[in-house]
């Protein structure tokens, strides 16, 4: 634990990342192959997709239930698209950060230290184990209902869209609907990673919290000024973690709100026994999930925080410094 790394943390994740066009093997996009294969995954398999739901929305826009019907789906895949091109552009600050983490300065230093580290982990996996997969649940079955209620034999599609070609003929529907399956799970693989990387950092935050409250309670009382020094450091380095996720964890948070209504409105429009409440339900249970999820790990922050300020507040009172 001592030689804890963080890029070991969150390997699948990374894995997974790199999976749909999002983890250059540098700290940029530069002119490879890869660059290439990235830019087909956003841009062709995800924009290109998210934009022709956009413009069957704008041509059903007077009918309420076909607009709710695609559009909590939409604004959920809108933010995803956001995130990724985010992402994309804030590459290198992300791997500068896991690199800061990777630093001595953040390694737990003592066995107090080495058990919040590893009960945070700890948890985080298990965050990681249960939200990955349901999401996974929740696309096959948005996926393959189509196929399982014999909708495939009027040409439904996963998702309605709209394309500048007829797509209710053979072969030209089964290569959308494979569009269409690939495209679902390039943004939703890209969006659940970034999430679980994102809470990760949030995680790791709130852990060198922990850390420096430890460290500023056991100071060296023989060499003290370096010992402060270090805490100074550390609490620096703390704070330039925070700079990538903030955007998108209110991106989120708004988005999930207007998906969650839409959702509910359309499933207060069908019956239990419709083939649509089922997966409905389930992308509710997502998105609230993934809001409870964002919402404690900030809290988490925000209360270790406070305790950190507590203990500094304590320390003054003393005239410690």
């Amino acid at each position: 634990m001592n030689q804890l790394e963080w890029g070991n943390v969150i390997r699948a994740n990374i894995f997974m990342l790199r999976l749909t066009g999002l983890w250059p093997k540098s700290d940029t996009f530069g002119l490879t192959l890869y660059t290439l294969y990235s830019t087909i995954c956003v841009n062709f398999f995800v924009a290109l997709h998210v934009l022709s739901q956009i413009i069957h929305i704008v041509l059903v826009f007077t009918n309420l239930e076909a607009v709710t019907e695609t559009m909590f789906m939409c604004s959920a895949e809108c933010l995803a698209l956001f995130k990724m091109y985010t992402f994309i552009k804030n590459i290198a600050l992300v791997k500068s950060l896991i690199r800061v983490l990777n630093c001595p300065t953040f390694r737990p230093k003592n066995s107090t230290q080495r058990l919040l580290v590893q009960g945070n982990l700890e948890f985080w996996k298990l965050v990681n184990d249960t939200f990955i997969p349901s999401v996974g649940v929740t696309i096959v079955m948005w996926d393959v209902f189509p196929i399982l209620t014999g909708r495939t034999k009027a040409f439904a599609l996963p998702f309605p869209t709209w394309y500048p070609f007829d797509v209710k003929a053979s072969p030209v529907y089964e290569l959308v609907y494979l569009y269409q399956l690939i495209s679902h799970f390039v943004l939703a693989c890209a969006a659940c990673n970034v999430d679980m990387l994102v809470i990760a950092l949030m995680m790791s935050v709130g852990v060198q919290c922990e850390i420096l409250c430890d460290d500023l309670n056991n100071m060296d009382s023989q060499d003290f000024a370096t010992s402060l020094r270090s805490c100074i450091r550390h609490h620096k380095d703390i704070l330039s973690c925070n700079k990538f996720y903030n955007l998108i964890v209110m991106g989120q948070l708004c988005a999930n709100i207007i998906s969650v209504a839409m959702c509910c409105f359309h499933l207060a429009m069908i019956t239990p026994s419709h083939y649509q409440f089922y997966y409905l339900f389930g992308c509710i249970f997502c998105l609230i999930m993934q809001m409870l999820i964002f919402c404690w790990f900030g809290n988490e922050i925000t209360d270790k925080l406070l305790n950190l300020n507590g203990l500094d507040n304590r320390c003054k009172r003393k005239n410690v410094y």
